[in-house]
């Protein structure tokens, strides 16, 4: 009879180191679970409490550091806020100062006018007069319509 595959001599040897390999594995996590039992049983409560005090004078520093983090992040925020408040307060005073120079020519402007129309109503004819623009009627190429008028322009 043939067989066909591995040999039965190198399959035993291989299972050999293998088994070996899963007792030394085996021996060495007893050592290791006996010297973690050994290690707590030889620590005392002090000890417990130092790891703890330890323990907590990390976390109090680490806490230490993510606060003195935080409150740098917000001075540099609060002063890029403050720039751009300074900045924007700085446009806004610009502008009131271009619109009250505008009001105050918009002001001189109407003073004028007002100035104006009491010239115009101190010259006006009085009632039953001609108007004054009549005169240009009669020399005129055009038809002045007034308001009351229903035709359009028209020219002559």
């Amino acid at each position: 009879m043939a067989l066909r595959g591995y040999s039965r001599d190198d399959v035993r040897a291989f299972m050999a180191v293998l088994a070996a390999e899963v007792a030394d594995r085996d021996a060495r996590i007893a050592r290791l679970e006996l010297e973690i039992a050994r290690r707590g049983a030889e620590r005392s409560p002090a000890d417990d409490l130092q790891a703890t005090v330890d323990s907590r004078a990390a976390l109090i520093h680490r806490l230490g550091q993510e606060t003195a983090a935080i409150l740098e992040a917000g001075d540099v925020s609060a002063g890029r806020l403050r720039a751009e408040a300074e900045a924007t307060a700085e446009r806004v005073r610009a502008d009131l100062a271009s619109i009250g120079a505008d009001l105050s020519d918009t002001h001189r402007f109407l003073a004028d006018l007002v100035d104006i129309v009491r010239d115009v109503a101190d010259e006006a004819p009085s009632p039953g007069s001609p108007p004054p623009y009549e005169s240009l009627l009669d020399t005129a190429d055009v038809e002045i319509l007034l308001p009351d008028d229903q035709e359009g322009p028209r020219f002559g």
